[in-house]
């Protein structure tokens, strides 16, 4: 257990094979601020990776958020400056009552590599089943792309008339 986390391994593997690895980082002080459990949990996969799954590659990353629209900005910034491998974001609080909870899958005997975002500026239709707690009046909706670059990249999303 590192400062502030508790970390939950999972290894599969054969001798001789890829090993596979499946990694929950809680927070257990759940006092800490955003930015220190945010903090927290990268120090803890920092260790993770030079000690239990030493010579692993990292192929995803999931966090788990309980308030994405306010603190997937944070977290993506940071991440944009290293990540190598599959970024996601859920909200979905954790049931500790944190603030953030990460989900690792690393292998052994594998290479990732980030694939840059294209620029998209496109209309997407949405049927208005999903957008149920969206006000009428509301006919776009923004998802904001992330990319390695300092521009960002938008898709537009139409509400369906249906």
């Amino acid at each position: 257990m590192q400062n502030n986390t508790r970390t939950e391994l999972f290894k599969y593997g054969v001798n001789g094979g890829v090993m596979e690895y499946h990694a929950m980082i809680h927070v257990t002080n759940t006092a800490l601020a955003y930015t220190e459990q945010v903090a927290a949990l990268m120090e803890a996969y920092d260790a993770l990776l030079q000690v239990e799954a030493k010579g692993a590659t990292t192929v995803f990353k999931r966090y788990f958020l309980s308030d994405a629209a306010n603190q997937a900005d944070y977290l993506m910034a940071l991440e944009m400056e290293s990540s190598d491998c599959a970024l996601s974001i859920v909200e979905q609080s954790p049931l500790d009552g944190s603030k953030v909870a990460l989900w690792v899958y690393l292998m052994t005997d594998v290479q990732t590599r980030a694939l840059a975002a294209p620029e998209i500026d496109s209309i997407i239709p949405v049927p208005k089943s999903l957008s149920k707690n969206v006000e009428t009046s509301l006919t776009r909706v923004v998802l904001k792309l992330w990319s390695k670059t300092a521009s960002d990249s938008y898709i537009k999303f139409a509400l369906d008339d249906e």
